[in-house]
């Protein structure tokens, strides 16, 4: 997602808000400004994957953000922040820095989402109904980036059949392989 409507509409079909009366502050577009400023933070081909309305996001006991507050997770990142009438704050989180996702919930209707980080606990509110299904989107949403970036380093870390021949040739080339050996992995390596 890169664009207001989209984030707009992600909120709003899976219900990524934390009370019930956030739909009427989407619907009358009280959360523009945040969003755009989210989207304002994107690097040039960061995806968002997850976003959330939510009232004021907490550092462990500090207030981050308060009032209406976007919460987002890209493909790199969790990125979260509000424009207020005389600040506008933002934060950032790498999402290989993220541990896991824990919620509790206190009282009749409150409850709390955190998300354990190796430096920071990033804490936010919402309906205590609305605990059980936001913290498995966002759990689910951080477990398959990390899977998707786990496989993106794995392949990048395969070598090439040229590499590897051209090790092959090294280790002929000093005398730690024979030439049997060498024309053996050579016909390996080439498929032949």
């Amino acid at each position: 997602m890169r664009t207001l409507a989209e984030i707009k509409q992600f909120i709003l079909e899976n219900k990524a808000y934390g009370y019930d009366t956030d739909i009427k502050t989407i619907e009358k577009g009280k959360i523009d400004k945040h969003v755009q400023h989210i989207l304002n933070q994107l690097h040039e081909n960061e995806e968002i994957h997850f976003a959330l309305l939510c009232i004021s996001i907490y550092n462990g006991p500090s207030i981050v953000c308060s009032g209406t507050c976007i919460l987002t997770i890209t493909d790199e990142r969790i990125l979260y922040g509000c424009v207020g009438m005389l600040s506008t704050t933002t934060k950032s989180i790498k999402i290989g820095d993220c541990l896991d996702v824990a919620s509790d919930t206190f009282g009749v209707f409150r409850g709390t989402i955190v998300i354990n980080t190796k430096t920071e606990k990033v804490k936010f509110e919402a309906q205590k109904k609305s605990i059980p299904h936001l913290s498995k989107m966002i759990d689910d949403c951080l477990r398959t980036i990390a899977d998707r970036s786990q496989k993106n380093g794995n392949v990048a870390q395969e070598v090439s059949p040229a590499e590897e021949l051209k090790k092959f040739k090294e280790l002929l080339d000093m005398g730690v392989i024979s030439q049997e050996e060498f024309d053996a992995k050579k016909k390996q390596l080439l498929g032949v």
